[in-house]
């Protein structure tokens, strides 16, 4: 598949890349449905594009680059927005 967007110009990507947040990201919960890109040229980050508004995207990188031991403590119910189970 392919997307077009503004900042990003255009660029494929699987099913695999898609992200779905059913609440929305904290601070933007009208978009919900992501994509996530990268090129060589930006590595070690990663674009998260919204699918549904094509001039938001969000520049990531993963904190345990630049903090090894970073964890993030969630509580059961916050599990399954993120499509995720206890030990992921």
């Amino acid at each position: 598949m392919e997307l077009e967007t503004p900042k990003l110009g255009k660029f494929s990507y699987t099913e695999a890349d898609k992200f779905h947040a059913p609440s929305g990201l904290l601070g933007f919960s009208d978009e919900k449905n992501f994509i996530y890109h990268t090129t060589k040229n930006i590595e070690p980050f990663i674009w998260l594009q919204c699918e549904d508004n094509l001039d938001f995207s969000l520049l990531l990188l993963d904190p345990r680059l630049c903090k090894p031991d970073f964890s993030l403590e969630m509580n059961r119910s916050q599990l399954p927005d993120l499509n995720l189970e206890e030990n992921d």
